[in-house]
């Protein structure tokens, strides 16, 4: 936008010297211009954003959910043996967090995706760096990953995890 609107300048700037405009000619075109080009970049920012890693990946994680073929229990309790056909355990959360098994949810998007001829190329590690940056996970630092202590009592377990912010999806039925 920028070197465009420079570029804009040095056009009505030499229209100006040789006379073929007035400055306030020149003035209305320029703040013409910059509405123009700023609204466009707006527009193209919003298809990107889009377009991101992590927009796609909660896009899928939120329809799977959505629709019970992923699953997630509550961080004290471990997934029963019997999930319901064609469900897959991806899972823990608690009141604010999601615990997701980075592997097995990553697959499971990748395979949907790819499945339903919706292209999913991005690797998981720009999937993580991306939810990253845009502070949607909780990471030691320097690691994509944490680990957290899941179930309770004898059969409470460490696990390495995805600590993704609730807030960051919105699903319907959680269990």
């Amino acid at each position: 936008v920028a070197w465009l609107y420079a570029g804009l300048d040095l056009g009505l700037s030499f229209a100006l010297e040789v006379g073929a405009i007035t400055p306030e000619t020149k003035a209305e075109r320029m703040a013409h211009g910059w509405k123009v080009l700023t609204t466009l970049a707006l527009r193209q920012g919003a298809v990107v954003n889009t377009q991101r890693a992590a927009a796609r990946f909660l896009d899928a994680l939120e329809s799977l959910m959505d629709t019970h073929e992923v699953f997630v229990v509550y961080k004290d309790d471990m997934p029963g043996s019997d999930p319901k056909p064609g469900q897959k355990f991806v899972g823990w959360y608690d009141e604010d967090y999601y615990y997701l098994l980075p592997s097995a949810l990553y697959i499971k998007i990748h395979k949907e995706c790819n499945g339903a001829g919706v292209s999913f190329t991005f690797k998981p590690e720009a999937v993580w760096a991306d939810l990253r940056r845009l502070g949607l996970t909780v990471c030691q630092a320097g690691r994509h990953q944490n680990t957290v202590r899941v179930g309770s009592g004898l059969q409470s377990e460490v696990k390495r995890v995805v600590q993704l912010k609730k807030e960051a999806i919105k699903v319907r039925d959680e269990a």
